[in-house]
């Protein structure tokens, strides 16, 4: 009796010991901390990577090292993830955020990991999306990257497909329900067990997976944990011509409420320049003008009818060559060819592009894919993409700016100021392939 109450009094002892020392430590906390240490070290590591000037020797060991630092940081957040969600202190911390632009990267970084095995990574986002949302970015991404990844490691050959829209009804309401579909990307369920499944955990032995991918039973573990807590659901449906299985699943996001107000007071420091927008599609130019009116800007918004009419002499009243545009805006190649059929002083556009196009561009050009991005789908994303492009800092002089400018494109911002036109080249072309060919063989 006397040897078992010391102990006792020892277990009590040490716990006061211990509940003295701080209170427990939450998984929270933990995850916090790795993340600090952990984004410094990847911060090292990336800084690292361009191998641009380094003997070849080093360049493949570097890309190997950094490729390898971002799966360890993948696999670093779906661990921590599952424990939260044990600990049920798996929480959501939305914020303000681009969609387009912060997904883009994502995209990149898949399909150069797809261009290795063969297959494409393709992507369509629909104009229903609003760029700017409040919504969990990174959970998104991590959501994202886990289905794709899976859907690169299972097919063999051809084309991953990703599409995101809204659904029906969710448009007029703040809260948006956004719906996602990923070809080919079917989650390492049991035999017989539908969607719950995926919640589970499973070691997986699959050494095709392993090598193409970061799937683990973790990948498929937090998966669907991360859904529901974005107020999403999950399903799969049979893909078309019984070409595999189309995984679905939907996530619930908040429109951004923009103050205007500010935004047209950062705006305003513009209202002297001139901002051209050419829009080949019926009845758009007249909807942008009116969206324009809200904001301090001088703007003129034209359909490609009124550039061609004006070759002969016959100038719309505010289109004379004798008075430049700082800005243009336009949505095609045809478009953009008629400009520069026109003589408008200093006024060689800088053509950047938000297309899939971009996921060959951007890493030649250093290009970050989100800054130059102009949305016209509602007159707070365009005021954002206004501010943001004339805040970017200026092209040095004598820059030669190439760019890709295909089929469907999101309107885009030709760049800059009228000072910065006339310093500048550019060479517009209408696909990936042909820039690539243009700046791999020198001549630009």
């Amino acid at each position: 009796m006397n040897r078992k109450s010391s102990k006792n009094e020892n277990v009590g002892d040490q716990r006061q010991r211990f509940q003295l020392a701080g209170n427990p430590v939450s998984i929270r906390q933990i995850s916090d901390e790795i993340d600090i240490w952990m984004n410094n070290i990847m911060k090292e590591t990336r800084s690292m990577c361009p191998s641009s000037g380094l003997p070849p020797q080093y360049c493949d060991p570097l890309d190997t090292i950094c490729r390898n630092m971002s799966r360890l940081f993948r696999a670093k957040n779906n661990l921590m993830d599952c424990l939260l969600a044990q600990a049920n202190e798996l929480t959501l911390r939305p914020s303000r955020c681009q969609f387009r632009g912060y997904m883009i990267p994502t995209f990149r970084e898949l399909w150069t990991i797809a261009a290795k095995k063969g297959v494409d990574v393709a992507y369509e986002v629909d104009n229903s999306i609003p760029e700017y949302l409040v919504y969990e970015a990174p959970r998104l991404r991590q959501v994202l990257f886990n289905l794709i990844s899976n859907a690169i490691a299972r097919t063999k050959k051809g084309q991953v497909k990703v599409t995101a829209r809204t659904s029906s009804g969710s448009s007029a309401s703040d809260v948006i329900e956004l719906e996602f579909s990923v070809t080919n990307a079917r989650l390492l369920e049991r035999k017989g067990c539908g969607p719950a499944s995926y919640q589970s955990y499973r070691r997986i032995s699959d050494s095709m997976l392993e090598e193409w991918t970061d799937a683990t039973g973790l990948t498929q573990a937090v998966t669907h944990q991360l859904i529901q807590l974005m107020d999403g659901r999950i399903w799969e449906t049979a893909a078309e011509h019984d070409h595999g299985s189309v995984l679905h699943f939907s996530v619930t996001v908040k429109r951004d409420i923009p103050n205007l107000a500010r935004m047209t007071s950062d705006i305003s420091k513009y209202e002297d320049n001139r901002i051209l927008i050419v829009d080949d599609i019926a009845n758009e130019s007249d909807q942008i003008q009116g969206m324009l009116e809200a904001f301090p800007l001088n703007t003129l918004a034209l359909n490609p009818e009124d550039i061609v009419s004006s070759e002969d002499g016959r100038w719309p009243p505010k289109l004379h060559p004798k008075t430049p545009f700082e800005a243009i805006i336009v949505n095609s190649v045809d478009v953009l060819h008629n400009i520069r059929a026109i003589p408008l002083l200093n006024a060689t556009p800088t053509i950047l592009s938000s297309s899939a196009e971009f996921l060959d561009l951007a890493p030649l050009l250093k290009l970050d894919p989100s800054t130059f991005c102009i949305s016209c789908r509602n007159q707070a994303d365009l005021g954002y993409s206004i501010h943001s492009a004339f805040d970017s800092l200026p092209l040095p002089a004598g820059a030669h700016i190439l760019a890709v400018e295909p089929d469907n494109i999101n309107r885009l911002l030709f760049k800059k100021l009228l000072g910065t036109f006339d310093t500048l080249e550019s060479t517009v072309c209408e696909n990936g392939q042909q820039a690539y060919e243009l700046f791999t063989r020198g001549k630009i």
